[in-house]
């Protein structure tokens, strides 16, 4: 079954920004840069659920790397969105 992190609803500004500094030090955040294909919507939401999940595609899909202070979740349906791709488990 394909699985795929991201953000719970109602994190703080903060904490999402935080998740996606510490994500992007560490895994493929290209797609939420500038004119990339995820850069729109440009939430801290948005950026925070494509930065963690690409954090837990690549370190291992284990519950503990999509925990982020208990801010992340893993999903089973599909986040992306136009041509903005999530990369599955």
């Amino acid at each position: 079954m394909k699985r795929w992190c991201i953000a719970k609803a109602g994190t703080s500004d903060d904490l999402l920004q935080s998740n996606i500094d510490f994500a992007c030090a560490r895994a493929d955040c290209g797609p939420i840069q500038v004119d990339q294909a995820c850069y729109y919507p440009l939430t801290n939401i948005s950026h925070a659920s494509f930065a963690m999940n690409s954090y837990y595609h690549t370190y291992g899909i284990d519950p503990i790397n999509c925990d982020f202070n208990n801010s992340g979740r893993v999903v089973f349906f599909d986040p992306s969105y136009r041509a903005c791709t999530y990369p599955p488990s």
